[in-house]
């Protein structure tokens, strides 16, 4: 119950509790949704550990990697456009992006711009390890492992962070990991 004497304060107030609620819901939505990435290895220098934990030097090709984002390497050519783009038949679910660094400083996240940065990538308890060169190569496209829930939370807390090309890079991934 708002009480005030002048009816200005009250809508203040109401106000500023709205605001709260709405901050206090995007933090918890903020620690389960996922960016849109799509990232290749430089070259086949620039794998520095072969197996679990990874480390790869990595250019992303499009969105923002952001800390503790789960990774898959799919199947599929990587074509860049949501109309040619076909679903992938088998999906590697390769880790999570444990840390970013660029020149030596960690940092938390990265996009175009940064350019070529280095990542440590963890993969869960009980997942199947992949091997360099039988697996996965220097050339294999690295994508973020989207669901529907991702997606909604996406739309619903971050609409206006997004940028509009990651929102037509999320079209892209739903397709390719046929997302429905």
């Amino acid at each position: 119950i708002y009480t005030a004497e002048i009816i200005y304060h009250l809508f203040d107030s109401f106000t500023k509790r709205v605001a709260d609620v709405k901050a206090k819901k995007k933090e918890e939505a903020r620690k389960k949704a996922l960016w849109p990435c799509v990232f290749k290895i430089v070259d086949e220098r620039c794998v520095f550990n072969k197996k679990d934990p990874y480390i790869l030097g990595i250019d992303v090709l499009e969105g923002t990697l952001r800390l503790g984002t789960p990774v898959v390497i799919p199947d599929a050519k990587w074509t860049g456009d949501a109309k040619t783009q076909n679903p992938a038949g088998e999906v590697l679910e390769f880790g999570q992006v444990m840390s970013i660094e660029k020149d030596k400083k960690p940092i938390e996240s990265a996009t175009r711009l940064s350019g070529s940065v280095a990542i440590r990538i963890e993969q869960k308890r009980n997942m199947k390890e992949y091997t360099f060169g039988r697996h996965w190569t220097h050339e294999s496209m690295f994508v973020t492992r989207l669901n529907r829930e991702s997606i909604d939370l996406l739309k619903e807390h971050f609409r206006d962070d997004v940028p509009k090309e990651d929102w037509k890079l999320v079209v892209k991934i739903k397709k390719l990991l046929a997302i429905p």
